[in-house]
């Protein structure tokens, strides 16, 4: 945001606002003057972007925007309320290599549609929120269960683990890890567990080379 360039947001019609004239439906994106940014809702703009660099011959990058099963954020109207679009995932694939990433923050299930994604992916950088379903109610901060907010827990029987463990992905990386998640302590035994998998914790300035 420092950077003083225009930031433009791409997202889906259930979160934008002004698409077509519709009124707001999930949480507002306005035009907003930052200190050093000018945020943009502009329907359309990434696309056109990329259609620039490709009439020039640059084909860099192709998106995929997938339909993620979890919870709309707390400030938005779905939060009790779902409807797609309200949390996505995205395939990103390199024209010139091929090699593929699916990035979904979110996950709160894994759907039919969402194994093609995961099972074509060179790097899968996916939801690794909460370790267990009652992470937060064990620690006294919340009632709410990990599925309640959206979000798979990595442990127990059909949680993340279980997903990542059969997927051929040279790369597999959780992200969006609460703070509450034993996995951050790198001598823990939770991060034993992910390490023994070739399962990957994200940090700050992650380098990834596919």
């Amino acid at each position: 945001m420092r950077s003083a360039l225009p930031v433009v947001c791409a997202a889906t019609p259930g979160v934008r606002v002004g698409a077509g004239g519709e009124p707001p439906t999930a949480f507002t994106i306005r035009p907003v003057e930052y200190y050093y940014a000018t945020v943009r809702d502009e329907l359309g703009a990434a696309y056109r972007v990329l259609a620039q660099l490709a009439s020039r011959g640059v084909g860099l990058l192709a998106f995929t925007a997938v339909p993620l099963k979890s919870k709309a954020p707390p400030y938005s109207p779905h939060r009790d309320d779902p409807h797609r679009g309200d949390n996505i995932g995205v395939r990103i694939v390199d024209r010139a290599s091929g090699k593929a990433l699916f990035y979904a923050p979110g996950v709160g299930e894994i759907e039919p549609h969402l194994a093609p994604f995961l099972a074509d992916a060179d790097c899968v950088m996916i939801d690794g929120t909460f370790w267990t379903e009652d992470e937060l109610v064990r620690l006294g901060i919340s009632k709410k269960r990990a599925r309640d907010m959206g979000h798979l827990p990595q442990s127990g029987p059909g949680g993340m683990l279980d997903v990542l463990k059969p997927l051929q992905a040279g790369r597999k990386i959780l992200i969006h890890i609460n703070n509450t998640n034993p996995i951050l302590n790198e001598d823990s035994a939770e991060r034993r567990t992910l390490n023994a998998a070739a399962i990957e914790v994200a940090y700050d300035g992650m380098d990834i080379q596919l």
